[in-house]
């Protein structure tokens, strides 16, 4: 499951990166015909869920992002940097499709940095990330404590 859920991470970040480019266009079997011999083999049920709640909340995940990194401005940052992140803190966040854990989120973040950004960048998400691990108490106790809706 853990290399599917890898590969299906990659396939998620590809796919909201290209999302953001091809905005309206965008459709998931353009984009795997598009971009892959082969269609991946992928976890759908994890697929449809991040995709749809990161669309759904990004938001949200854009200005905990700012809140993070106050030394840059969500337009300074590198998109792919963005939408790691996005995956990421949507996972500890919202996510609740099954057991995972703040580690491995953070983890797959990093590898993820690796294989599509440099050094700099993988420094910049674990950075973000550690922050958020540090703040991620008062982040949410401020958000459940101020609702209008139940």
């Amino acid at each position: 499951m853990s290399s599917s859920r890898h590969r299906t991470r990659q396939f998620l970040l590809q796919s909201l990166y290209s999302r953001i480019y091809e905005n309206v266009s965008f459709t998931r079997d353009v984009f795997v015909s598009t971009y892959f011999e082969n269609a991946p083999k992928i976890d759908e049920v994890y697929y449809e869920n991040m995709e749809r709640g990161i669309i759904e909340k990004q938001s949200e995940l854009l200005g905990l992002i700012s809140e993070l990194a106050p030394k840059f401005t969500i337009k300074s940052m590198p998109t792919i940097h963005l939408v790691i992140l996005m995956i990421a803190l949507y996972e500890m966040l919202y996510y609740t499709g099954g057991d995972v854990s703040e580690k491995v989120s953070m983890n797959e973040a990093v590898e993820l940095a690796k294989e599509f950004s440099d050094e700099s960048g993988r420094a910049f998400i674990n950075g973000v990330l550690s922050e958020f691990q540090k703040r991620k108490w008062a982040i949410t106790h401020v958000w459940k404590e101020y609702t209008l809706f139940s």
